[in-house]
């Protein structure tokens, strides 16, 4: 390991020791969520392993766009759902795990919106843009849909964003 990338690590886990750890509750298990983006997007299904891999750093496309993957901010209920589904990890580790993936190359973490809101603000307005939420979530004025998930609608069996 080259020396910058050692003193990259080492500033970044001091950074991360300085980040206040709050338990916050996530949704309840059964729960589900929902995929979320512009109007203007070309289609209404989406892969979940396509999901999986916009939201672990890899470009991809669908349609003909390429999806941009927008994050709730940290330690929110419908963020630790997510990355429990996407990722596979509880809060604790996600912030390791982007260190481990900048460090090797392989990937750099979504952007991360300041609230819940202006994710979804952000994906009505960025052709492209991705993201998640509470089916409970209004969004009737908003100009954004939800998409299906490998041609499955939430409440339906073997949907794959359900907790």
């Amino acid at each position: 390991m080259t020396f910058r990338k050692l003193h990259l690590l080492a500033w970044m886990l001091g950074f991360l020791a300085l980040v206040p750890f709050r338990a916050v509750r996530a949704t309840v298990p059964g729960e589900a969520l929902i995929l979320v983006v512009g109007t203007s997007f070309p289609i209404q299904d989406v892969a979940f392993s396509s999901v999986k891999s916009a939201f672990r750093g890899q470009r991809i496309q669908v349609g003909d766009r390429t999806l941009i993957p927008i994050n709730h901010p940290l330690n929110t209920p419908t963020r630790i759902s997510f990355d429990r589904l996407t990722l596979g990890l509880e809060p604790a580790a996600v912030g390791r795990f982007w260190i481990d993936m900048r460090i090797r190359d392989q990937g750099r973490p979504p952007t991360t919106a300041t609230t819940p809101d202006l994710a979804l603000r952000i994906v009505g307005a960025l052709k492209g843009a991705i993201t998640y939420a509470s089916p409970s979530t209004p969004l009737d004025k908003l100009p954004v849909k939800v998409l299906t998930v490998d041609n499955k609608s939430v409440g339906q069996p073997g949907y794959a964003l359900t907790h």
